[in-house]
Order: C-alpha cells, then sequence, then structure tokens
C-alpha cells in the first residue's frame, strides 16, 4: 500500500479520524497509514484513503512495506542489485518517505550508500573485523601463494586467534582453512594457497569426519586438487577395535559444530614436531 502526495479539488474532507497531528482544524500535517496527504483548493492539508477514486495521483512518496523504485514509480519490496532502500520516518516514528537509492559505483550490492555488501570483479570486500558483513571495496592486486596447516580437533575451543601458517598453530577443521584461505587471498589478483592436513602416525589415508553433509561447502575453482584424504560422512562412525572403550581413551574427543550443534567422535592423533615435519604428504590446493 502506498502513501500518496496529490491535488484534491472540488472537495472538503474531515481529518478528525485519520488525521494524527494537526496545526489547525483544517490542516492535517500527518495522517495515519494508508492516507495520505491533499491539498485542497484553499491551500489546506486533508487526508484522504489512497484506494478512492476522488485524489488525481501525483507521486508515491512511500511504501508501508518496501520501497519506491523510481523505474516504475510503485512500491517493491527488493530494490535489486546495485541498489539499497532508504527509509525516513516522521516525528511520530512513521514512515514519511522510503525509496530505493543507488550505491556507489563501486559496490555491486550494498547496505547503504558507502556501505558494500559484496564488489564488483576485480574488487575485495574489505570489513576491518570478523564480526563485520558490509565494508568498502577495495582494487585487487599483485600475487600471493601461501601454505595453511590443519591439525585433527584437540583439546582447544576457540579457533578465533589461530593463523594456520605453521605447525605450531594449525586449523582445526576444514571450515576454518577455506574461510581464512578466502580472506587471505581476497586482497591479491591471483592466489595459490595449499591447504596441508597433518598425516596420521599410521601413515593410512587421513580421513575428514564431517557430518555437515550438504552445509560443508566451499567454492570450487578449476584448479582443485586433492590428494591422499578421504571424506567420510555417514551418520555413524565405527571404529574397527573390538572391546575397547573409547570413552576412556586419551586419543580420542567429540567435537561439536557451532553451526548445527552436532556432536560425533573424531580422532586425534598425537606425534612430535619431528614427526609432522616427515610424514606431511596429504595435500589440498585450489
Amino acid at each position: 500500500m502506498g502513501f500518496i502526495m496529490s491535488l484534491l479539488q472540488g472537495f472538503k474532507i474531515s481529518a478528525l479520524f485519520i488525521c494524527l497531528e494537526a496545526d489547525s482544524y483544517e490542516n492535517c500535517l500527518i495522517c495515519s497509514y494508508g492516507y495520505g496527504i491533499y491539498t485542497d483548493q484553499n491551500g489546506n492539508q486533508k487526508c484522504q484513503n489512497s484506494q478512492t477514486n476522488l485524489p488525481v495521483q501525483v507521486q508515491i512518496i512511500a511504501c508501508e512495506d518496501g520501497y519506491v523504485d523510481e523505474a516504475t514509480s510503485k512500491c517493491t519490496a527488493n530494490c535489486g542489485i546495485g541498489k539499497y532502500g532508504q527509509i525516513i520516518f516522521d516525528p511520530r516514528g512513521l514512515i514519511k518517505t522510503s525509496s530505493c537509492e543507488t550505491c556507489d559505483d563501486i559496490c555491486f550490492e550494498c547496505s547503504s550508500k558507502s556501505e558494500c555488501l559484496s564488489c564488483k570483479k576485480g574488487f575485495y570486500l574489505y570489513t576491518g573485523s570478523s564480526l563485520k558483513q558490509t565494508g568498502q571495496c577495495l582494487q585487487k592486486s599483485g600475487y600471493l601463494e601461501l601454505v595453511l596447516y590443519v591439525d585433527s580437533v584437540s583439546d582447544q575451543y576457540s579457533e578465533d586467534l589461530l593463523t594456520g601458517m605453521t605447525l605450531d598453530d594449525p586449523f582445526l577443521s576444514l571450515q576454518s582453512a577455506f574461510a581464512k584461505a578466502y580472506e587471505y587471498g581476497a586482497p591479491f589478483e591471483s592466489a595459490l594457497i595449499k591447504i596441508l592436513l597433518i598425516d596420521s602416525t599410521n601413515g593410512y589415508q587421513v580421513q575428514v569426519f564431517y557430518r555437515l553433509r550438504d552445509q560443508f561447502k566451499f567454492l570450487v575453482g578449476a584448479g582443485l586438487e586433492i590428494r591422499n584424504i578421504a571424506f567420510n560422512a555417514f551418520d555413524s562412525i565405527f571404529d574397527p577395535r573390538q572391546g575397547f572403550d573409547l570413552n576412556k581413551l586419551d586419543n580420542y574427543y567429540c567435537l561439536t559444530d557451532k553451526l548445527t550443534n552436532a556432536i560425533y567422535p573424531l580422532v586425534h592423533h598425537q606425534f612430535s614436531l619431528t614427526y609432522q615435519v616427515k610424514h606431511f604428504q596429504n595435500l589440498l590446493k585450489f
């Protein structure tokens, strides 16, 4: 439903029931939702239902549940790519105007004039904080080649301070490694980032136990390469050893996924730094 400003000729409309604020009996300043302000022949502002045929519509200035699209002069719930919705309220907290405004040229999507949600090709989104989803679009430049390390889960709960750049400071999940890989590579025109999974002590193929299934997603480019890694996404994980109480073994832990609150066992391999260096064969590169 739109609020309309127009010129009403030849009618006197009482503002007693639908006028929320007035400076005189004949002149209304704020109308209730669903009513527009019209100027009569005497120059007084009146409230009139926008669905009647009495007024001559000139312009829609606001929408109750959307924004005015300048291209169509109609209300829309989504302003589309390259635009954002802007609402201005009156002193009573009612919608005065709501319109679709144009983003900065550098933004692909935005939440306000200068706050970008995504960027055009050749630019990357800089937010300044992992807690923000909006920021500025900056020009990409240069080339990056980087190696990130991922270990199995440990007693450490938070990954916020991990960099993944050394054997002593690995990520504890592939999700974190992927997220950081995109973050590290974003400012560069091109990047080669290798994600290495710390090998097991038995030399077998490293298994990535994830019950996230379709929730475990990442962008795949033409250069994706996976070596000596098995992804296990069964509903349950069974240990082949019989007669062992896994709850009493120190090398088993329960991994909690913060997104789904799912809890499932994951082997934690304990070995020295020297062994890690000698048996670092598993590779995930993109």
